[in-house]
This record gives C-alpha cells, sequence and structure tokens, in this order.
C-alpha cells in the first residue's frame, strides 16, 4: 500500500511542479495482475499511479517499461483503457525466458501494448538508444502523451545476473535525458535488479540526468544482429497505427533498394508456460563471487571514464528552398551541418542528428512525406556512410 500511495503522490508532485520524479519503492509492481499479485509484486504501481493520473486532469498515458521481464501484469491491467500506451523492452528468447508467455511477443491481442521482445543477451547501450529512436520516439510523437512513466528495473544493467544485459549508467540516464526532452511530466518508479552495484550506479546517474547534470557520451557499438528482426517486426505490425513507424519503415526499404525485399515476420515460441505455484526458492543460482567481482570492477572502470568528459558532435541544419534539391552534408572535426528541406528536419534529426548525438532534445515531426523526401533522406544517410568517422546510424542496421 505504501508503495502505491508513494507513486500516486509523486504523479501529484510531478504535475504540480513540472520536474521529473523518481518512486524508490518496494515492492515492484509490474508484474502484479488487477484481481491478483504476481513475481514479488502485490499491487501495479505504475498503472495504479497512471489511471490516478487520468483521473485528475490528464488525458493520455505512456508507460515505457525497461525491466528485463515484460511487465504482463501492466500489459493485462491497462487492456481496456486506449488512453495508456505500453512499451515493455525485455529480455524474451523466444519465449524461454520468465514470465515465459507468447503475449510477450510483438503480436499479440494486446491492442495499446508495444512489446519489443529481446531473443539474445548481451545487449546494451547502442541497443536501447536504437529501441528508443526507431520504436519509442516515433510513437512519442504520435501518441502524444501528455504524462510518461517508467517502470524502471535496473536488471537490464551490467552485471546483473537476471538480465544478463550490458546497460551502463551512463546508458540509463541517456535514455531518461531523451524522455525529458519531450518536456512532459516525466514519472520513474522502480521495479526489479539483481546487482547491487548497478542498481546503485544506474539510479545515481538517472538522478543526476533528472537534475540536469552533464551525462557522459556513450561510445558506439555495432547493433546486436537478433534486435534486427524484432525491430522490423514492430515497424510492420505497428506502421499502420503509429504514422511514424510507417515513415520509418518507408526510409528503411528505400535504402534496401535493389535488395531483397521479403522480411520474415513469424515468432518463434519455444517457451513452456509455468504451472502454478511457482516456487519462490532455490529457482535462480547465486551470482558466484569472483563474477560479482569482475562485474564490479568493470562497472567501476566505466565510471572512472566518466571524468574524460568527451562529447558528442553538435549537428547544425541548413534550410534547403524545395525537396527536390538534393539533401547535402558537410562534416567538420566538431559538428556537421546537414542541408536538408524544412519537411524532412524532424525525422532527420531523430534518424541522423540523435544517431551521432543522443543528449539532442527531441523535436516533433510531421506525420507523413512525400515520395520525393523519403528518397531524399535515404540518400543522405547512404552519403554519409561513407564519411570518415562516421558512426553507423541505426536505421542502417535494419
Amino acid at each position: 500500500m505504501l508503495a502505491a500511495g508513494c507513486a500516486i503522490e509523486l504523479v501529484d508532485a510531478v504535475t504540480r511542479t513540472g520536474n521529473p520524479g523518481f518512486a524508490a519503492v518496494r515492492p515492484p509492481g509490474h508484474h502484479a495482475f488487477p484481481d491478483q499479485g504476481c513475481g514479488f509484486c502485490i499491487f501495479n504501481n505504475v498503472v495504479i499511479a497512471a489511471k490516478h493520473a487520468l483521473k485528475n486532469g490528464h488525458s493520455r498515458v505512456l508507460i515505457v517499461d525497461w525491466d528485463i521481464h515484460a511487465g504482463q501484469g501492466t500489459q493485462e491491467c491497462i487492456a481496456d483503457d486506449e488512453r495508456i500506451c505500453l512499451i515493455s523492452i525485455h529480455r524474451y528468447q523466444d519465449g524461454q525466458f520468465w514470465p515465459n508467455l507468447q503475449h510477450s511477443a510483438v503480436k499479440t491481442q494486446f491492442k495499446n501494448t508495444i512489446n519489443v521482445p529481446l531473443n539474445d543477451i548481451g545487449m546494451g547501450d547502442s541497443e536501447y538508444l536504437a529501441i528508443f529512436q526507431l520504436i519509442v520516439h516515433p510513437v512519442i510523437n504520435d501518441f502524444k502523451p501528455d504524462i510518461m512513466f517508467v517502470s524502471c528495473g535496473f536488471d537490464a544493467a551490467l552485471g546483473d545476473p537476471e538480465g544478463e544485459m550490458r546497460l551502463t549508467p551512463a546508458g540509463y540516464a541517456t535514455l531518461t535525458h531523451q524522455l525529458m526532452t519531450w518536456r512532459v511530466p516525466l514519472v520513474m518508479i522502480l521495479e526489479g535488479g539483481y546487482f547491487m552495484d548497478s542498481i546503485a550506479a544506474g539510479f545515481e546517474w538517472v538522478a543526476k540526468a533528472m537534475l540536469g547534470d552533464e551525462i557522459p557520451r556513450i561510445d558506439p557499438e555495432a547493433v546486436n544482429s537478433a534486435l534486427v528482426p524484432v525491430i522490423n517486426r514492430v515497424l510492420n505490425v505497428f506502421g499502420k497505427t503509429y504514422p511514424s513507424l510507417a515513415i520509418i519503415q518507408s526510409v528503411k526499404r528505400k535504402l534496401r533498394t535493389g535488395e531483397p525485399t521479403e522480411e520474415d515476420d513469424t515468432e518463434q515460441y519455444k517457451g513452456t508456460r509455468i504451472s502454478l505455484p511457482f516456487p519462490t526458492r532455490g529457482v535462480y543460482e547465486a551470482q558466484d563471487k569472483p563474477t560479482a567481482l569482475r562485474f564490479s570492477e568493470e562497472l567501476r572502470k566505466i565510471i572512472s571514464s566518466y571524468s574524460e568528459r568527451k562529447s558528442y558532435k553538435a549537428v547544425h541544419y541548413v534550410s534547403q528552398p524545395t525537396a527536390a534539391t538534393p539533401f547535402t552534408y558537410e562534416p567538420h572535426k566538431d559538428h556537421i551541418t546537414l542541408a536538408i528541406s524544412d519537411e524532412a528536419k524532424g525525422i532527420v534529426h531523430l534518424l541522423i542528428g540523435k544517431s551521432l548525438n543522443p543528449l539532442l532534445p527531441s523535436a516533433a515531426f510531421q506525420l507523413s512525406l512525400s515520395a520525393q523526401v523519403i528518397s531524399s533522406i535515404a540518400q543522405l544517410i547512404k552519403n554519409l556512410s561513407n564519411v570518415a568517422d562516421m558512426p553507423p546510424l541505426y536505421i542502417s542496421y535494419l
């Protein structure tokens, strides 16, 4: 009750002040169903808080759940309320990771849930930034929430024995910052986490982001190939509902002109439903001490590197008179200038600008673009791939 009450009070405080807030509560909540608890969750804190927001002046709620486990309870609790949209980014392993449910995949009967199921371990900052760029931000652009919630688990963090992912403290801070730049009230509620060093560091840097402190640069890494079909599947399934996802899919297809266009839209389910009652003791092996120490040392080195204060390239925009004029670029040591039409600026800012500098502010973009603009954007992306020292743009992986 105290956890749910804290989440409700946080909604009121965030709405009143306009400042983001964090509810460091226990027990967590995102596995709890409308009529019963589940997965160490008694009441669904984030849904209770979201519905409180709807009763007190808000009209559209987005919940981003980046806990490593699918928030199946949240999915069920909001199923009948189209004013709430859930984006759940979770480990799935083709249904072999708890809660082992088919409706944690992309295609489900839950129309207001967008699942991003991860079918491999070891995913980190680059994969999550790609998901935010290619899925989360387009959905925000179209759904237009007037308050956002994060089910903030830290079990996708480096060293967590459950998640086995590699999100860093700067990664969590960057994701938080990106949501804040939409200038919509932001409520973050603690969910899971099983490696104390990463929980502490992750929370510290999320708090720094909420306070407006400087966020360390993330060095780009290649995106795990197992993520690519998942993002493509989300674009295919939800492109009709969210026009911005359809735009991204159009740019992707233009980039792939002349290549095979067949897209595998099938999902595998290899899981087995778990019979109740579910055991609560001896299910998972404890992380051995040498492994924990190794991850602690790796985390310490990562945090120590933040003092180097490396910066991202700046991105400047110059308006082209018409979409028919070819889009061009001019690279410099510390910035790049993009000459584009005003019509294309929003989507170029998302697909190119935020790939080069993920700390850039978010900006709304048009929900429809001409074929000429789509072609010009795709050509600009192709041209940028030939620039020295230019990191691959996330859309180029699709």
